[in-house]
């Protein structure tokens, strides 16, 4: 058996990732660096209920779109929110779910070029 000597590793993430409890009602204040509209992907299972809170926490501050999660992190999804992006001339990309919405939106924020 060998050993392996090399101690490359690989890594990817997204610029910022925040998790804990309440932070949803913080938001505003990671996306506050544009001016322009925040286009929020919401897993399925939270799409209403995150809409709905998103709507009234956003309120007077800043525009907020969310766009409800296609299932599967799939490049057409990924197209698909991009283009939603592009014609909404977002500032910034969030995704709220589990790890499919996640790298939908990763990859939403790679193509776009967006925070």
């Amino acid at each position: 058996m060998s050993r392996i000597k090399d101690s490359t590793i690989g890594f990817g993430s997204p610029g910022r990732y925040i998790q804990g409890k309440g932070l949803l009602h913080k938001l505003p204040a990671y996306t506050k660096k544009t001016e322009k509209k925040v286009l929020v992907l919401i897993d399925n299972f939270f799409y209403g209920e995150f809409t709905d809170i998103l709507t009234e926490i956003y309120k007077g501050k800043q525009d907020v779109v969310t766009t409800e999660f296609g299932k599967e992190c799939t490049v057409a999804e990924i197209e698909r929110v991009a283009a939603l992006a592009k014609q909404l001339d977002a500032g910034i990309v969030a995704g709220i779910g589990g790890g499919k919405t996640l790298d939908t939106i990763k990859g939403v924020a790679n193509s776009t070029k967006l925070p």
